[in-house]
């Protein structure tokens, strides 16, 4: 595509496991604990949501966040035939800021194993790719509310500093139309926009600006 001229066909994961605990459980109530489910897959409803959600324009390229519950969403919305048929892939930079233990991921060689035949996973350069795998959590000096956390937190820099490489790699990009499946952290620093779960909206990608988090 012409500089600036790449439409994004932007849309939000399924209900996941995490959304759920998080909705009887508030992250930054009191005496808040994470509830510890790692790659945080989608619910029976996430998975109903994904699968009633359509796609009817036609799309160049298909990217996912590495994260489960991104690529299920992926999977029950283009459906196995279609992403086979159009290049797919998983892209790092498009994972959701590292707040809990759901937005950490899993083991590049576990997801080649469980997708490989549907995404290309070249994007994802070491085995554990996702922020703060190789730290452990904090003691003390944490950006997030108070609680108690099994994972580092991505801070706002390191977080900001990747959309801006996401946007860029948007950018660089020559497909006419790209969809992008991605998270709520993510859409709102690239967009500004409120998701819901499964949510789909159009933009031009020369219209998206990268905005620091709200928190």
């Amino acid at each position: 595509a012409a500089a600036g001229m790449t439409r994004l066909v932007v849309i939000r994961h399924g209900v996941s496991e995490m959304n759920v605990a998080l909705s009887r459980r508030p992250w930054g109530s009191r005496n808040f604990v994470d509830p510890a489910i790692y790659d945080a897959p989608l619910t029976r409803r996430g998975r109903n949501q994904a699968a009633r959600t359509e796609i009817h324009a036609e799309v160049d390229l298909i990217v996912s966040s590495p994260l489960t519950r991104a690529l299920q969403t992926t999977v029950g919305v283009f459906g196995d035939e279609r992403l086979r048929a159009t290049p797919s892939l998983a892209l790092p930079l498009a994972s959701e800021r590292v707040y809990l233990s759901s937005d950490v991921g899993t083991a590049k060689a576990d997801l080649v194993t469980r997708w490989g035949d549907l995404f290309s996973f070249d994007a994802l350069d070491q085995e554990d790719w996702w922020w703060g795998a190789d730290r452990p959590p904090p003691v003390d000096d944490d950006w997030r509310p108070p609680g108690k956390y099994v994972a580092a937190g991505e801070p706002i820099d390191a977080f900001v500093d990747r959309m801006h490489r996401l946007l860029a790699w948007i950018h660089q990009r020559p497909e006419g139309t790209i969809a992008l499946v991605a998270h709520w952290g993510v859409l709102h620093a690239l967009t500004g926009a409120d998701f819901s779960n499964c949510e789909v909206r159009t933009f031009d990608a020369a219209d998206l600006r990268v905005r620091p988090p709200p928190y």
